[in-house]
């Protein structure tokens, strides 16, 4: 008898493992076309996050090439590595493949800002911003490489311990320090430590 109900549970146990196999297999073929769409989705919605993107490194390519232009005359088309908005938006970071070129720019805006205060209208021409934002001044402010950060920490040493009176640091691809002494001759360092007075 216990045979016989043995078989009984076997026979029940292989009639619902069949039926969850064909459970899963029906849902197998009918979730495939699901995964079609999804998938479909996803490369449609990557599609055009690629296109926005494109069109906001385009307008800020743009908006970097006029407002090079309005600080000096400078072909930058090809000189900017990277532009992209930082802090919510509210700054634009961008990267040059040239350190002369962002030397000259920073350099003319630096004459510049002591006669005329540089607008966001002298380069933003688009339609859509709002004229109270127009009339922003715009700031331009320069980040040293780790070299040039590490020179300029250490110019700021020797002028606080008053081995030096004045300095300028030249941040180009091999950053270097013009040093005024205190005797005021004038000196010209690399990064390279050792050289520093």
């Amino acid at each position: 008898m216990a045979a016989c109900g043995l078989r009984g549970e076997i026979t029940n146990l292989n009639s619902k493992f069949d039926d969850l196999s064909t459970k899963f297999d029906d849902f197998i073929y009918k979730g495939s076309d699901d995964r079609d769409f999804i998938k479909q989705s996803f490369v449609d919605a990557v599609s055009d996050l690629k296109k926005e993107m494109s069109s906001c490194v385009k307008e800020l390519k743009s908006d970097t090439v006029d407002c090079n232009k309005s600080i000096r005359r400078v072909e930058t088309s090809t000189d900017d590595h990277q532009a992209i908005y930082i802090n919510k938006k509210k700054y634009i970071l961008v990267k040059f493949n040239s350190t002369l070129i962002r030397d000259n720019i920073m350099d003319e805006y630096f004459k510049t800002i002591k006669t005329q205060p540089l607008m966001a209208s002298d380069f933003v021409t688009d339609q859509k911003i709002p004229s109270s934002l127009l009339k922003k001044r715009v700031f331009l402010n320069e980040h040293y490489s780790p070299m040039a950060g590490k020179l300029n920490a250490l110019c700021l040493k020797l002028r606080q311990n008053k081995i030096i009176s004045k300095y300028k640091l030249i941040n180009a691809e091999k950053p270097f320090a013009i040093l005024t002494l205190p005797d005021n001759m004038i000196i010209e360092r690399d990064a390279v430590c050792s050289q520093l007075p």
